[in-house]
Formats: C-alpha cells, structure tokens, sequence
C-alpha cells in the first residue's frame, strides 16, 4: 500500500468515525436525557449535559461498527471506480479524442 492510499484511509477513517459519533450523540440525546423531577436543573446544567454527550459520544466512536461497515463500503466503492477508470485516461491529459470514443 503506497503512502497516499494510507493517508487517504486515515482520512477516510476519521471521516467514518465523526460520523459514526455523530449518529452516536442523536442516540445519546434521546436516551439521556436531563428531565428529572427530584433534581431540579441547575443553571448551566443543560450545558454541562451536552458536553457529557458530546464527549461520550466521542469516546465511544469506532467501537459501534457502524464506522467500520461504512469505512469498507466507501473502500469497496472507491476501488470499483479506480477499477471502472478508463486505463488510456492518464496519457490523454484531458484531451479529447476528436474522432470520437476509442473501443
């Protein structure tokens, strides 16, 4: 695997991650929440409970599987276009065949 293809999967990577943490909050919002009778909120509380998510969510990002299911299905995709590419496109530089498409 040449260095490019590793930098390009480790953005990949954090990029699937995010969102997968980001999935992770929507579910963490509706199943925490901070309606309690017995303690009354405190000022600032809602504050101090979004950053618990936020950081829960963070933390707990990856580990789902979520991330990995979509991390290989942008692989696979990503490998059926570089596959899928015209091999002759890399020697034309853009340039277009006046004579029309090649077979």
């Amino acid at each position: 695997m040449r260095l490019d293809e590793q930098k390009e999967d480790a953005k990949l990577r954090e990029q699937t991650d995010n969102f997968e943490s980001l999935l992770l909050k929507i579910m963490l919002e509706q199943a925490i929440k901070n309606d309690d009778i017995l303690y009354p909120k405190q000022a600032g509380s809602d504050i101090y409970h979004s950053m618990y998510i936020d950081s829960l969510s963070q933390e707990l990002s990856g580990s789902f599987g979520y991330s990995e299911l979509l991390f290989n299905f942008l692989k696979e995709q990503q490998n059926q276009d570089k596959a899928n590419s015209k091999p002759m496109a890399k020697f034309t530089n853009g340039v277009k065949n006046p004579y029309g498409e090649s077979k």
